[in-house]
């Protein structure tokens, strides 16, 4: 496995993920408020090649 197809494959989602859970924080507490990065995730899970990765991003 590469570098690329690693980074690609595995730590893109895993920081988009984190991403939209820290971003929604504010549903769950009010110590940390940050905008919402939903639809910049949204707009990179759609570039990214994996469609099913979408599907879960919207079930999240």
């Amino acid at each position: 496995m590469t570098l690329k197809s690693w980074l690609y494959d595995g730590l893109i989602p895993i920081f988009l993920i984190a991403l939209m859970v820290v971003t929604r924080y504010h549903h769950f507490g009010e110590l940390l408020h940050l905008p919402d990065a939903s639809m910049a995730v949204f707009f990179f899970a759609g570039c990214y090649r994996n469609k099913v990765f979408f599907g879960f991003l919207l079930v999240l």
